[in-house]
């Protein structure tokens, strides 16, 4: 959860997701070798239940469904936002290919 300005409105931001992680065993100490995401989805909810959001609905929509919330916010505070590379379940394929880059690490000689 992340506390945020949400267009003049004070809201709590919640990201849901799976962290997946790939680690090995280095001079007999393991170590974590990548950190995945995987974005499922993500809320926004007014930190005082008496505001009302007011949300540009198309400039929403431009953002990924599983982290639509959060670039909203980022890109209204004026940070950039790369959905290319990321890993989230509205696009399986690119999550289909984490996890075969994974197997394939794992059983490699």
């Amino acid at each position: 959860v992340r506390r945020a300005n949400f267009d003049g409105i004070l809201v709590d931001i919640t990201i849901y997701c799976q962290l997946y992680s790939r680690v090995e065993k280095r001079e007999g100490a393991w170590r974590i070798l990548t950190l995945d995401v995987v974005y499922e989805k993500d809320t926004v909810v007014p930190a005082n239940p008496s505001d009302r959001l007011e949300i540009d609905w198309k400039e929403l929509e431009q953002g990924p469904a599983a982290y639509r919330f959060s670039a909203y916010n980022l890109r209204k505070i004026g940070r950039s936002v790369r959905f290319d590379d990321l890993y989230s379940t509205d696009r399986p394929e690119r999550v289909a290919e984490l996890y075969r880059e994974a197997e394939e690490w794992l059983h490699q000689d």
